[in-house]
């Protein structure tokens, strides 16, 4: 199974060639661990190493900005034995920068609209 599709792979590929120059992609893809609370909004993806990925991510309750690697995320798995997933119904509605302002404020990923729309800047 590819958790990735190559339209989407285009798009974080393209995100990740101007991620150098402080841009505020949007979101292109939203991962999860079923049961956990542990969820990776990903706006990028590394040319020159397609197994970094770059993003908004929560473990818990600490959203971070930063890297993490495709290979780690597939070794995840919930207690029930499931592994990552993609959301398949995540339409992103903002650049990258309103939903980690949101997920700082909550201290996990918000994706309500209502809320999300009070971090625009």
């Amino acid at each position: 199974m590819t958790l990735i599709n190559s339209h989407k792979t285009f798009a974080l590929l393209m995100n990740g060639q101007f991620k150098k120059r402080n841009a505020n992609p949007w979101p292109v893809i939203k991962l999860y661990l079923p049961e956990t609370g542990l969820a990776w909004l990903v706006t990028a993806m590394n040319p020159e190493c397609r197994n970094q990925l770059y993003g908004l991510y929560c473990h818990g309750s600490n959203p971070a900005m930063g890297d993490f690697y495709l290979d780690h995320l597939l070794e995840l798995k919930n207690q029930h034995g499931k592994g990552i997933r993609l959301d398949k119904s995540f339409k992103p509605k903002y650049p990258i920068s309103v939903y980690a302002r949101a997920a700082y404020d909550a201290n996990k990923i918000i994706e309500d609209k209502r809320i999300l729309r009070k971090f625009i800047k």
